[in-house]
C-alpha cells in the first residue's frame, strides 16, 4: 500500500494558539459527542486544528475527516482518550463553553471552570493531516473517469453490516467484482480437525451477503479485502454515500461520506485489487 507512508515523518505546521470561546447549543454538544464517540472506537487521540479533524485511525489504515467549524469555530485543542472528555461532557450542566489553545483547552460550566492540557503535542499517536497530504494520498484520484461505485446506502444496511460483522467477529469485508457487478460479501474461514484423525485440517467458509449486484460504471474482476472501519466508526444520521475508484488498475480507493447531525463525516481509505491472471487489468485514464 502507498498510503500516506511517506507522510509519517511530516510534521505538521504549529498552528497559533487562539482564544475562542464557544457556548454550545443541545444540537451542537450532541453532534459533537457522536463525533468523539465514532472516533473514540479507532482512535486513541483526537487533533483537531481551526476546528477540523482530519486524522489516522490507530493501525494507519484510514483516515477521518470531519469539519466541525461550524461547532467549535477555529479552536485548536488534543484530546487524549484518557481524558475521558465525551463522558465529562455528557453528565456536565448546562451550558457549557470551551476555550482552546493548541496544548490545552478549558471547559466551564455553572459547576465551574476546568483545565485539560496534553503535555506533549509531538506525541499524539493520530496526528492531524494537511489538505496537500490527503491530496497527495487520496484526493488526487477520485476522478470521474476512475470511478467504479457509487451508491447511496440506507441506515438499514449499515446496521446489516455491522451485525455481520459482529456475528462473524471479522475486521474487514470483502469485494468480488465480475464485470459490471460487484458483491459485499462478509465472511468467516473456520477451522476443525476430526477426534483421531491424521488428516489435515478441514476448511470451510462461512459467507454473509450484505449487499449483491451492485452496479459497476466500468467492467472489472477480481477482489478486494477492505478494512471494515468505514462501517463501524460514525454512527450517520442519515444515509450515507459510498465510492470506490480505482488507480492504476492495482489500487482501490473507498470514500464513505455522510451527515452526523450538524456537520459531514468523510472515511477515505485503501487497498490492492486482486485480478485474475487470465483477466486484463483495467487502464487508468
Amino acid at each position: 500500500m502507498f498510503f500516506l507512508e511517506e507522510c509519517q515523518n511530516i510534521n505538521s505546521e504549529e498552528v497559533k494558539m487562539n482564544a475562542n470561546k464557544i457556548t454550545f447549543t443541545n444540537a451542537q454538544l450532541k453532534t459533537l459527542l457522536k463525533v468523539l464517540k465514532g472516533l473514540a472506537r479507532h482512535c486513541r487521540d483526537v487533533c483537531i486544528e481551526q476546528g477540523i479533524i482530519r486524522q489516522l485511525s490507530n493501525d494507519r489504515s484510514v483516515v477521518f475527516e470531519v469539519d466541525l467549524r461550524s461547532i467549535l469555530g477555529n479552536l485548536t485543542f488534543v484530546i487524549a482518550k484518557d481524558q475521558n472528555i465525551p463522558n465529562f461532557l455528557r453528565r456536565a450542566p448546562k451550558p457549557i463553553t470551551i476555550e482552546g489553545k493548541l496544548n490545552e483547552f478549558f471547559i466551564s460550566n455553572p459547576d465551574g471552570p476546568y483545565w485539560f492540557r496534553f503535555d506533549m503535542p509531538q506525541l499524539v499517536n493520530n496526528r492531524f493531516i494537511s489538505e496537500k497530504e490527503l491530496e497527495s494520498s487520496f484526493c488526487q484520484f477520485l476522478r470521474e473517469e476512475n470511478l467504479l461505485i457509487r451508491i447511496w446506502i440506507e441506515k438499514i444496511v449499515l446496521k446489516c453490516i455491522r451485525i455481520g460483522l459482529k456475528v462473524f467477529k471479522e475486521k474487514y469485508y470483502k469485494l468480488n467484482f465480475s464485470k459490471y457487478n460487484v458483491e459485499f460479501l462478509i465472511e468467516e474461514i473456520k477451522q476443525h480437525r476430526r477426534r483421531k484423525s491424521k488428516k489435515k485440517k478441514d476448511r470451510f467458509f462461512i459467507q454473509g451477503i450484505i449487499m449483491e449486484e451492485i452496479p459497476l460504471f466500468q467492467p472489472i474482476n477480481g477482489h478486494v479485502i477492505m478494512p471494515s472501519l468505514p462501517f463501524e466508526s460514525f454512527d450517520y444520521d442519515e444515509n450515507f454515500l459510498w465510492e470506490v475508484y480505482y488507480i492504476n488498475g492495482e489500487f482501490l480507493i473507498s470514500k464513505v461520506s455522510g451527515p452526523i447531525g450538524e456537520v459531514e463525516a468523510i472515511v477515505y481509505m485503501q487497498n490492492k485489487l486482486i485480478i485474475p491472471q487470465d483477466y486484463p487489468k483495467p487502464q487508468n485514464k
